[in-house]
């Protein structure tokens, strides 16, 4: 529950016996929940990590909680992530009304016995046999001495209004993944039908012949098929690498396998896919080949293909006046947009305004607050991470996480969305841990050794507190 603690059990098997202590960390606890950092050695068999759930501590299922065990082996650090479980946080009951009951008559006064002193050794946790015994030992000493048996505690319930939706989500979540895949199936496989007609229509053709006397295959209607299915149809292009990053599906990735050992890995990201890798550009998706991707965290699924391609090259100008002066006329507008909420953001911090008050009556509707909490990243899997996302707002991206994140509390950030779309005044109203309690993390050499391990942003981090230390000791790199 919501202010309450709990306890996180990890059985440990050490498959390589190594010498010393490892550092264990728990990743991918929701905000305002807390733990320990703990330690266990070749002959440890259980880990017990205390977890806190602050008041505000967000409620419903959270998943993607692992756990990172780090071994120091001569000076090198190795690192590992482990697990993978889901905590729930419930919103607590409403107190009952106490009822006062009548002073019963007074009783002689019991001896009263020293209690044992307290240790801080905690109690052993008994297994669900042990704990059948423990209670059948009770009901005999009971029955033998005349003693009713202490009631049990009643265990807490929550009303249905409490929970409908949770159990609504749970009941309709199998049937719903269900349809999901029978549909994302169904278009696939229409689509991969016509790429293996197709391929068989192009190969029949004789050689040094440029048509064939057989009809070519008819192409599916992918729109209708997606109104019918429920999908959403989107014609994108013509595109290249650098210009599809600003497409949403960008941030998309191969579905990726399942291993025992790592859990689910996504596959290379939807650019590379349809592009090939810049400098490498002969690995890249057949023609008419369905591709299906998945964005995680905005929960969206892709099925597409490339209907056409053509070599790179110069245009003429005719060509393509129209594209360079709609692409002339964003990047100035951009310029312009970005100016502008700046200037705002100066003036409101000058004035002492906040953001509520730079928001014209007639755009309210453009305005957000209590959105999170957000994390700059998310973990996926096992030891990997995603960007982390706002869902109510408009595909936020690093120069928006940048903008939160590097902005402090009563202050006010600028920052682009990822397509460059929308510009976006960002006033964050409370970090948790503190900025003051990261930076004193981070001087410690062993997070910082263990930060370099973490993917995403963490070298650069790192890069940008040498450079500060660097600059602040007024040291200069020489080059011999």
């Amino acid at each position: 529950e919501q202010g309450q603690t709990t306890q996180l059990f990890c059985k440990v098997a050490v498959a390589t016996p190594f010498e010393g202590k490892a550092k264990v960390t728990i990743y991918g606890l929701p905000a305002k929940v807390t733990t320990q950092v703990l330690e266990l050695t070749k002959d440890t068999k259980e880990l017990v990590f205390p977890i806190v759930a602050d008041k505000t501590s967000p409620a419903g299922k959270h998943g993607g909680i692992f756990a990172q065990v780090v071994i120091d082996k001569g000076g090198e650090l190795i690192a590992g992530n482990v697990g993978g479980t889901e905590l729930r946080i419930d919103v607590p009951l409403p107190p009952k009304v106490a009822v006062t009951p009548p002073m019963p008559t007074p009783m002689p006064m019991p001896m009263v016995t020293t209690p044992p002193p307290k240790t801080d050794v905690p109690p052993k946790r008994l297994t669900r046999l042990e704990q059948l015994r423990l209670e059948q030992e009770e009901r005999e000493k009971a029955a033998a001495g005349g003693t009713p048996l202490p009631k049990k505690e009643e265990p807490k319930v929550q009303g249905f209004e409490a929970v409908k939706d949770e159990i609504a989500e749970d009941l309709a979540m199998p049937k719903a993944s269900a349809r999901m895949d029978a549909a994302v199936t169904e278009i696939a496989n229409t689509m991969k039908k016509y790429f293996t007609q197709n391929s068989i229509h192009a190969g029949s053709k004789k050689e040094g012949e440029e048509t064939t006397t057989q009809a070519a295959p008819e192409r599916p209607d992918l729109q209708a098929l997606a109104k019918r299915l429920g999908f959403e149809f989107k014609a994108l292009g013509p595109l290249d690498f650098e210009s599809v990053q600003k497409e949403d599906i960008a941030r998309s990735n191969e579905t990726g396998t399942q291993t025992r050992e790592q859990g689910l890995v996504r596959g290379i990201g939807f650019p590379y896919y349809m592009f090939g890798i810049p400098g490498r550009e002969s690995n890249v998706h057949p023609l008419l080949l369905p591709l299906r991707t998945i964005d995680d965290q905005a929960e969206k699924v892709y099925i597409t293909w490339k209907v056409s391609e053509q070599e790179a090259y110069t245009p003429k100008l005719e060509e393509v006046r129209e594209d360079v002066i709609k692409a002339i006329r964003f990047a100035e507008a951009r310029k312009l947009a970005m100016a502008e909420a700046q200037k705002l953001a100066q003036q409101a911090q000058q004035d002492g305004k906040s953001l509520a008050d730079l928001v014209p009556t007639d755009r309210k509707s453009n305005y957000f607050e209590d959105l999170g909490p957000v994390s700059a990243v998310n973990p996926f899997g096992r030891g990997g991470v995603v960007p982390g996302n706002i869902p109510e707002l408009d595909s936020v991206g690093e120069a928006f996480m940048d903008a939160a994140f590097g902005t402090e509390i009563g202050g006010i950030g600028v920052a682009f969305n990822s397509p460059q779309r929308v510009v976006y005044l960002i006033s964050p109203t409370n970090f948790e841990p503190s900025v003051d309690s990261l930076k004193e993390q981070f001087r410690q050499p062993f997070n910082r050794q263990i930060a370099s391990m973490i993917p995403s942003g963490a070298t650069k981090i790192q890069q940008g507190f040498v450079k500060s230390v660097e600059e602040k000791m007024s040291l200069q790199e020489i080059e011999k």
